[in-house]
């Protein structure tokens, strides 16, 4: 995979942070909270599985796996927030 291809392809721009939310999140059982980071997780893979499907649809299941996890990796280098300006 072309991870030079890859990162030009895909821009993303984030909405803020909705605080609320989070204080929602945190007042949650541990329990349910590591159940909803479990449905998210679920929820993400199953989507990038169907882009990749659609993208590729000569590939077997196996080769789409394969594709998802080089973008997992790839998505791993990536920083996910901005250095601080000193």
């Amino acid at each position: 995979m072309d991870k030079t291809k890859l990162s030009e392809q895909n821009t993303f721009v984030f909405d803020s942070v909705d605080i609320d939310l989070i204080h929602l999140k945190f007042a949650l059982p541990p329990e349910k909270r590591i159940q909803a980071m479990l449905n998210t997780r679920n929820f993400l893979i199953n989507t990038i599985r169907a882009r990749l499907k659609q993208r590729f649809p000569e590939l077997s299941q196996r080769e789409i796996n394969i594709k998802l996890f080089e973008e997992i990796e790839f998505a791993k280098q990536i920083e996910a927030r901005p250095k601080p300006v000193s």
